[in-house]
């Protein structure tokens, strides 16, 4: 690729996973980063948002924002502040002010073209959709959990099926910049709650299997409890292909390391995770073609804790985005 040339990188995901890869991908040189965020989300703050003010989340795009800034630390600080008194409890600046945009502008599109501004956002930030949707998964018994919020908390191992309401577009931006991407990332995350919402958006595999991008996926390190427990990097992979609508990827990244220090096994242990083995993955590298890389790719030191007003369980265990980047030759 010539020097003057930028490499155009593409991910695909929503939460803290997207926003350590962002954050570490913002300082390479000669890059043109897209951020395809997830729009189901309707728990914490940004749940309330939706049914109070009736707008798109806006706590997936917020996290993007913030990752992709080049603005002061104080102004990044301001938009990840979350309130912890009063009626103003759980809420983030950053959610209140996105969704206050989104109110005067009369869209999301515009409301993050503005914060893009304000905040110097080094890149592009696309919701997958714009189309005011939840998530839902039916139950074996025929119960359907309805929002990602309840999802989020809920057994959900076992279901019968997992759907996206009222027929959510694609935003064509999302899509444009999957066809001119040179390397797209689906990010590690919330498996059934960010990964799966963008993979299951009409449209969106289609595109991906069509475009001539080198496709990554970075595995998770852990499973979640009652959503992915027993989940192996081939098993995750079954299922997003499943879902997907044939969706497969050319390269996984995945943790090789099998022990971690005292204090990162009991904060995990204590959520009810356990690390992701590789698993039997000789059928999608026959049939497929798909390289496995494992390495050591887990943060040194566990992530700091959450806000007290945050009623969102995060995880303990995260990706160093430095290793990541340098695994895939993009340090």
């Amino acid at each position: 690729m010539s020097k003057d040339k930028k490499l155009k990188i593409v991910t695909i995901g929503g939460g803290t996973g997207s926003f350590t890869l962002l954050t570490e991908l913002k300082e390479l040189p000669n890059v043109d980063i897209s951020a395809i965020v997830a729009m189901s989300d309707s728990g914490g703050s940004t749940g309330r948002l939706r049914v109070d003010m009736g707008v798109l989340p806006a706590g997936d795009v917020r996290q993007a924002l913030v990752a992709l800034s080049n603005s002061s630390e104080y102004l990044r600080k301001l938009f990840t502040y979350r309130y912890e008194v009063g009626s103003m409890t759980g809420h983030t600046f950053g959610n209140l002010f996105i969704s206050t945009l989104e109110e005067i502008s009369g869209s999301l599109e515009e409301a993050v073209s503005q914060a893009s501004k304000i905040l110097g956002v080094k890149g592009n930030i696309y919701p997958v959709t714009l189309t005011d949707h939840q998530l839902e998964v039916e139950m074996p018994n025929g119960e359907q959990v309805h929002g990602e919020g309840d999802i989020d908390n809920r057994y959900i191992a076992g279901y019968t099926s997992i759907r996206l309401t009222d027929s959510p577009v694609l935003n064509p931006n999302a899509a444009l910049s999957i066809e001119q991407a040179d390397i797209v990332i689906i990010a590690p995350g919330n498996f059934y709650c960010s990964i799966i919402p963008n993979m299951i958006t009409p449209g969106l595999s289609e595109i991906l299997q069509r475009s001539k991008a080198k496709k990554v996926m970075i595995a998770n390190l852990l499973t979640k409890e009652g959503h992915t427990s027993g989940f192996t990097v081939a098993k995750f992979l079954t299922e997003l292909e499943s879902l997907s609508g044939g969706f497969v990827p050319d390269v996984v990244v995945y943790n090789s390391v099998k022990t971690v220090t005292q204090e990162i096994e009991e904060l995990y242990k204590s959520e009810g995770g356990e690390l992701v083995e590789l698993g039997d993955v000789s059928e999608f590298e026959e049939k497929h073609g798909v390289e496995f890389i494992g390495a050591d790719i887990v943060a040194s030191t566990p992530s700091s804790s959450q806000s007290k007003a945050d009623v969102v369980k995060r995880s303990y265990l995260r990706h160093d985005a430095k290793k990541l980047l340098k695994l895939l030759d993009l340090e």
